[in-house]
């Protein structure tokens, strides 16, 4: 594929997911929200588990058409060869992303990886996006939080748990970083708190930011990671043994 200065038709027209085009950004109330799709790889998610690769989001609902995946595709492609275009186009995106939050009277919260978990920040090359001080970012990540030393005070962080990083949750919450868990419900409840520390309901909504912190944030299991045998999803047997 050959990139010249010009868009050309086999390039998409902007990298970013805009927040009316994906149902899970759509739900924002009190921001506008905006995001980076990308086929998630061993590079991109360096801390990936056998419990969140098969049913990893990136297969889940309309992101396993193939119109989809060609364009998560084509994403990670032009990263990957022109990293400068990469970073300038998500750069302005951004920018234009913010004035429409702001006809709209909402602050911009940006999610740069709904399907990947790069720190992006400690990249000088990438770091652009985050000298916009007006915007806010959020991110789940795997990566343990000792890692991010120095993220920008306007970036916050949810911890996710995995059938094997234990230690790494329990380091998060004595830092006051909140760690989401998929869990099974029992009765149609969660327990009010779990090994020790409160948890909330994380399908009432996405914006993370808002949360309190020295939580568990807890999801319950969607798609084929109902199906999960590796330990990924709590269930509610475990929850019930284990719960304060």
């Amino acid at each position: 594929m050959k990139i010249t200065q010009h868009r050309s038709k086999s390039l998409p027209r902007k990298l970013l997911t805009w927040g009316e085009e994906n149902p899970k950004l759509a739900k924002a109330v009190n921001w506008y929200q905006v995001g980076l799709n990308l086929m998630p790889t061993k590079k991109l998610c360096p801390y990936q588990t056998e419990g969140c690769t098969a049913p990893c989001l990136v297969h889940q609902g309309r992101g396993a058409m193939a119109s989809i995946i060609n364009a998560r595709m084509l994403r990670n492609w032009i990263l990957e060869n022109h990293p400068v275009m990469f970073s300038d186009t998500i750069h302005t995106e951004l920018l234009n992303a913010k004035r429409r939050g702001e006809k709209k009277h909402l602050p911009l919260l940006a999610r740069m990886n709904l399907t990947s978990d790069k720190m992006w920040y400690r990249d000088k090359l990438f770091k652009q996006w985050y000298d916009i001080e007006e915007i806010w970012f959020e991110e789940y990540t795997k990566i343990p939080i000792r890692y991010y030393k120095n993220k920008p005070d306007h970036m916050h962080l949810t911890f996710s748990r995995s059938e094997s990083n234990m230690v790494d949750c329990w380091e998060a919450l004595n830092h006051g970083v909140n760690v989401a868990v998929v869990m099974e419900k029992e009765d149609g409840a969660w327990p009010q708190s779990w090994m020790g520390y409160p948890t909330l309901d994380g399908d009432i909504s996405d914006e993370r930011i808002d949360d309190p912190s020295g939580h568990w944030v807890l999801l319950k299991p969607k798609g084929s990671i109902k199906n999960d045998t590796t330990g990924m999803v709590v269930r509610k047997e475990e929850w019930n043994a284990k719960s304060a």
